[in-house]
Parts: C-alpha cells; sequence; structure tokens
C-alpha cells in the first residue's frame, strides 16, 4: 500500500513539474517577445528622435517646421505609449510568473504533507495489526 503511495506521489509530482515546465516555457516566451517588442519600439523612437534633429535643417519655412514637430511628437507620444504598454504587460507577465511559482510550491508542499500523513497512518495501522498478531500467537501457545 504503501509503493502504491510513493508512486502515485511520483507520479502527481512528475505531472505537476512538467505541466510547470511548460507553463514556465510559454510565459518565457512571451516575456522573450514582449522584450524584442520593447527593444524594436525603443531603436525606432531612438531613430525617430535622430530624424527629428536632421529633419529641421532640411524644411525651409517654420509653417513646415511646426507640421513636421507636430507629426514627430504625435509619432514619439505614440511610441513612448507602446513602450510604456508593452513595459507594464512585462512586469504583470514577471509578477504571474513568481504567484505561478508561488502557488506550485504550496502545491508540491501540500501534497508531501498529505503523503507523510498517509504513510504515518499506514505503519500506525501495521505496527497495530503486527501486535495483534502477536496476541494471538501468544494466546494460542
Amino acid at each position: 500500500m504503501r509503493e502504491q503511495y510513493e508512486a502515485m506521489a511520483i507520479k502527481d509530482k512528475q505531472e505537476l513539474e512538467k505541466w510547470f515546465r511548460a507553463t514556465m516555457e510559454a510565459l518565457q516566451t512571451e516575456i522573450s517577445s514582449c522584450s524584442k517588442e520593447v527593444k524594436t519600439y525603443s531603436s525606432e523612437l531612438k531613430k525617430t528622435y535622430q530624424s527629428l534633429e536632421i529633419s529641421p535643417q532640411n524644411i525651409i519655412t517654420d509653417q513646415n517646421l511646426e507640421e513636421v514637430k507636430s507629426l514627430y511628437s504625435v509619432q514619439l507620444s505614440q511610441l513612448q505609449a507602446s513602450i510604456n504598454m508593452l513595459e507594464t504587460e512585462l512586469q504583470r507577465l514577471r509578477v504571474s510568473l513568481e504567484q505561478l511559482h508561488d502557488g506550485d510550491n504550496r502545491l508540491l508542499l501540500d501534497i508531501k504533507m498529505r503523503l507523510e500523513l498517509e504513510i504515518s497512518e499506514d505503519r500506525r495501522l501495521l505496527e497495530r495489526e503486527s501486535c495483534m498478531r502477536e496476541s494471538n500467537m501468544k494466546k494460542k501457545k
């Protein structure tokens, strides 16, 4: 009976670890993807900024200059909003990953405690049965 419990515990632990690894890999992939997007947007933002520095030199009239500044300002704001959104999402994913990890640890500890209690109860019952056999043998003699 103990071997069955231990086999079930090992099987449950392996399944839980497999699920945990798959979840971790998926979250790591998503975090990596978000990080790449943040770097891409950051690179685009730098390019836009650099082009903003160069563009005024090529503009002849003040009116065109103001239009270009306005356009780039809007684009810059949009890119910054996208970066902020991706950074927020990245932070949310990190927190989610930490919570998932903590939850899995608590679950494993709970399973371990329950199995230890069952093993202890089985031992107690086996010892009791052993004592009863010895007592019956002594009575028969």
